[in-house]
């Protein structure tokens, strides 16, 4: 997988300042801290301003199957790789480490992806079918190469999402690259910390005085909801008694 910004809002922080003190007429030359809006607003649940900001990423060599998952988050922008028109015969794939750990497995898989190519360009070459026909033919493992243009809330959100543990690996390994790439080229060149990538985390570290999960399904690493509030509950009936 490789991943790189491409663009982003040119002033993130100061941009978000300006934008969500419309609100209230603020005048934000009176903060001491840029970017003290972002911090406020979200701790205020006010996400919308976080829309102000945008990035733009470049993203190789991840499955179909991952794009599949991505594109459920439907406010952003996507454009990805044609198989209608650009020649898979050569095409490269992914393949998960519980198979590629398992030498067995590996084998089986790597020769239905080498039969797979050649009977793809069987198809196209020997039986003139035309590649987005050809196409239905290629496994999901199948890599391609996406731009994705998002705003900082979407990007949250999704982020809630898709760095769960419990999450498939390929898309928590994406989502992990945008924070990364966030705090080391947008972060601590500009703001000297995390200022933005603070924010894209689990669902259940959205609270990170409290972290908790939500999930029927918890991976357990942090406690339930319903096991925070029955401790509090009992600590409640303990001083009332």
């Amino acid at each position: 997988m490789k991943v790189r910004l491409i663009d982003v809002s040119q002033h993130p922080l100061e941009t978000l300042d300006e934008f969500a003190s419309a609100s209230y007429n603020t005048d934000v030359s009176k903060f001491k801290k840029v970017g003290k809006l972002l911090d406020v607003c979200t701790a205020s649940g006010h996400t919308s301003v976080q829309e102000s900001i945008w990035f733009v990423f470049h993203i190789e060599d991840v499955s179909r199957s991952l794009l599949a998952q991505f594109t459920r988050h439907r406010m952003a922008g996507y454009c990805v790789q044609s198989q209608r028109y650009v020649d898979q015969s050569k095409f490269q794939y992914i393949t998960p480490k519980t198979i590629s750990d398992n030498p067995e497995a590996n084998h089986l898989y790597a020769l239905h992806m080498a039969n797979t190519r050649e009977e793809y360009k069987t198809l196209v070459n020997d039986y003139r079918v035309p590649k987005e026909d050809a196409r239905y033919l290629l496994p999901e493992a199948t890599t391609t190469c996406i731009n994705y243009s998002v705003d900082l809330r979407s990007l949250i959100e999704a982020s809630h999402q898709r760095l769960c543990n419990r999450a498939q690996w390929e898309i928590r390994e994406l989502f992990n690259s945008f924070k990364k790439i966030i705090y080391m080229t947008v972060d601590i060149p500009r703001y000297g910390e995390a200022r933005i990538s603070k924010y894209l985390v689990p669902k259940c570290e959205t609270n990170l005085d409290c972290p908790f999960c939500t999930e029927h399904n918890s991976c357990g690493k942090h406690p339930k909801l319903k096991e925070i509030y029955q401790v509090y509950l009992n600590h409640k009936n303990d001083k009332e008694a």
